[in-house]
This record gives structure tokens, C-alpha cells and sequence, in this order.
């Protein structure tokens, strides 16, 4: 892997939100949040923590980012539900500090961008997401499913990732199958 390469996607993308695309577009976005609460509305406000959503049944409602798993435009719902399946056995709360949450490194995710290698993301309460690495910053990463549809998934819900020969790509994995400490 090029280090000047990432180094040089990371400057234009480590600080990008799909909250701050969700603000601007002005379009119905779907949050799937904890709890397996989903929301639906338009982003009214983009916070460090929180975000507000005119959700369309519900009206105006203050979420906390870490509640929230994934994200997409409404407009993509169609495309975006039939791939999306969840293992029920797996069902974990949020994790709130941030040294117990699983990591992916950006070291893993750019070369698996770059080559378009399909991966599998499981977040914590089991929905399994299967597509390409279209982006990635800080907090997010954006799938593409073999659709095209994108799935914008917040890194803090990752509960597994893995590659299409099976090998487990989340930072703890990397160690032990390098036998670092």
C-alpha cells in the first residue's frame, strides 16, 4: 500500500459526514439507531454529538450519534432493505467508550476501497451489510451494495468485519493473527 496515497485520501475525506450531505440535500434520509428504532425525515441539524431529524411521523427529535448505525436516503430505500439481513442472536447495546468500541484501521479500509473488494460489516445489533468500500472517514464508512446502493454505516456499531475469503479485518483480528500485543 501507497502511505502517501492514503495519506493524501485522508486529507480531502477524514473529516467528511454524510450528516453534514444529509443537511444539505434537504432530502428524507432513514436512521437505523439502537434499540432497532429507525427514523425518517430530513436533517435539521448536524452536531459533534447529536443531530436533530424532522422525522415525518414523529416531528422534530434530538438523536445522539452514537445511537445511530446506519444511514441512507430515503430515495434508496427500495434498493437498499432487500440486502440488508440481520441475525437476530446478535444483539448488543451501543458502546460508549470509545477504547471498547472495534476498530477498523484506515491502513485496512484503503487498499480494500482501492481494489474493490467486497466486504461484509455486522453491526452490533446483527444487520449484516455486504458490498464495496466506497469511502470512508473518521466515523463512517459508505458501502456500496452490489446494487449500487450506499449504505453510510458509523464506524462505533461495527460489531464485525470480514472479507469475501473470510478473513476478519477488525484491528483486534489483524493482532492476533500477527501475534502482536
Amino acid at each position: 500500500m501507497d502511505v502517501g496515497e492514503l495519506r493524501t485520501y485522508l486529507e480531502s475525506h477524514y473529516e467528511a459526514s454524510a450528516f453534514d450531505q444529509a443537511l444539505s440535500s434537504g432530502e428524507v434520509w432513514i436512521l437505523y439507531c439502537h434499540g432497532l428504532k429507525t427514523f425518517r425525515g430530513i436533517i435539521k441539524k448536524n452536531e459533534k454529538y447529536d443531530v436533530t431529524v424532522e422525522d415525518v411521523s414523529l416531528g422534530e427529535q434530538g438523536i445522539r450519534k452514537v445511537e445511530i448505525k446506519y444511514l441512507y436516503p430515503e430515495s434508496k430505500e427500495s434498493l437498499v432493505t432487500k440486502l440488508i439481513k440481520r441475525d437476530e442472536k446478535i444483539l448488543h447495546p451501543p458502546i460508549e467508550e470509545k477504547a471498547r468500541r472495534r476498530h477498523i484501521k484506515n491502513k485496512t479500509l484503503f487498499p480494500l476501497m482501492k481494489n474493490r473488494e467486497v466486504v461484509f460489516l455486522q453491526t452490533l445489533e446483527g444487520e449484516l451489510i455486504r458490498g464495496l468500500v466506497d469511502e470512508f472517514s473518521r466515523y463512517e464508512i459508505v458501502v456500496k451494495l452490489k446494487n449500487g446502493a450506499p449504505v453510510t454505516v458509523l464506524r462505533h456499531c461495527v460489531y464485525d468485519f470480514w472479507n469475501k475469503a473470510g478473513v476478519h479485518l477488525l484491528k483486534s483480528d489483524l493482532k492476533k493473527k500477527s501475534g502482536a500485543k
